[in-house]
């Protein structure tokens, strides 16, 4: 499980990878690229403010 999820995390600065053990098989969660489910207050107030405006939200509905 960890190669696997060595491979999946590739190319990415930091991602939580989800993976499962079920009965000798191994299953696919979700990979999850924030801290604390996205919860998680980001301090001082300007840094939160800083990340977000990174975020593009915008919706092209061509693409």
């Amino acid at each position: 499980m960890v190669e696997l999820a060595e491979i999946l995390c590739e190319g990415f600065s930091h991602v939580r990878v989800d993976l499962y053990n079920v009965d000798g098989k191994i299953y696919f969660g979700e990979m999850t690229f924030t801290n604390g489910a996205g919860f998680e207050i980001i301090h001082p107030d300007e840094a939160n403010l800083m990340l977000g405006d990174l975020w593009d939200l915008s919706f092209d509905k061509d693409n």
